[in-house]
């Protein structure tokens, strides 16, 4: 498995953990919250602070993590070898942005979609806060089809035309 498939791989991790976390927090720790939105908009502002600070400090401890595993691997190669070897990798080059832009263009359709369903459900008569979730379950969705698109394609190849 290549370097980008990894760090996708831990990057859905982490996404899902931070769903986890959020589900735990409203369901177990603050179930008085009912059909207040601003006190559902506050928490999601909490968890996307915590998911974007999260996401720079696994990034960093991911690069990291390479570097040690690529001087331990080839341990005959000097500092500098090292560091060409994990800045060639971390370069992005062509094929990286044709699958950054496949894998976001899917990813956008199924976040897209769910705004969609929850102008329906809205129409239909369902609460705000029902709506608000739909929002966010189809960010989660997206998110999660974007990086599965992205291993595959890492792991398959892509193919112009």
């Amino acid at each position: 498995m290549s370097y980008h498939s990894k760090r996708v791989l831990t990057s859905i991790f982490f996404s899902c953990c931070l769903v986890l976390g959020y589900a735990f927090y409203v369901f177990r720790l603050n179930p008085e919250i009912s059909h207040d939105l601003i006190a559902w908009s506050r928490i999601v502002l909490v968890f996307i602070g915590i998911g974007i600070i999260g996401s720079i400090i696994l990034h960093i401890l991911t690069v990291i993590s390479y570097t040690i595993k690529i001087s331990v691997k080839d341990s005959e190669l000097s500092e500098t070898d090292v560091d060409r070897v994990v800045n060639s990798t971390l370069v992005e080059d062509e094929m990286d942005k044709m699958i950054s832009l496949r894998a976001s263009r899917i990813g956008y359709f199924v976040s897209g979609f769910s705004g969609i369903l929850a102008i329906a459900a809205l129409a239909s008569g369902v609460a705000p806060f029902v709506a608000f979730h739909i929002i966010l379950a189809g960010f989660m969705i997206g998110n999660l089809v974007e990086g599965a698109i992205s291993i595959y394609l890492y792991e398959k190849g892509v193919q112009y035309g």
